[in-house]
């Protein structure tokens, strides 16, 4: 049984959302609200596009054991931003690929498991998370 609040979404290659799963109180959005709509446009902010867009062309590029966890913040539906700890896989279903997205908000922590995120300079960076993400994404796949 998941305990920790989460955040799942599937992405096409267009960044369109289609399918979206949120126990995370404070984003606020309900499936039908974001469904078909674009990720970037809904949940990342302004400042942050250019370096979550880098990082989501280089999963569609095969590049995803380079970028299967991620830290960034998105966007609340009340315009407050919450860091969130990803753990992405790259899928495909009928000859599409979709990125399956799991996250969960970022505790700090000494536990081993790391998130890489880019910094304002481009240089990647590596935080500790427990391993709580892990075994979401574990129950989740089940």
């Amino acid at each position: 049984m998941i305990t920790t609040p989460y955040v799942k979404v599937i992405l096409n290659s267009e960044a369109e959302i289609v399918d979206f799963e949120c126990e995370l109180s404070e984003l606020k959005y309900s499936p039908e609200e974001v469904i078909g709509k674009n990720w970037f446009d809904v949940f990342i902010d302004e400042v942050d596009k250019k370096q979550v867009m880098k990082v989501f062309q280089e999963l569609f590029d095969g590049k995803e054991k380079e970028w299967e966890t991620f830290e960034n913040n998105i966007v609340c539906k009340n315009n407050q931003h919450k860091l969130i700890d990803f753990h992405n896989q790259i899928f495909e279903r009928d000859d599409v690929k979709y990125i399956n997205s799991i996250g969960i908000e970022h505790v700090a922590s000494q536990d081993n498991v790391s998130f890489k995120y880019l910094s304002s300079d481009g240089i990647k960076t590596f935080v500790n998370q427990d391993n709580r993400l892990l075994k979401i994404a574990e129950e989740l796949a089940e």
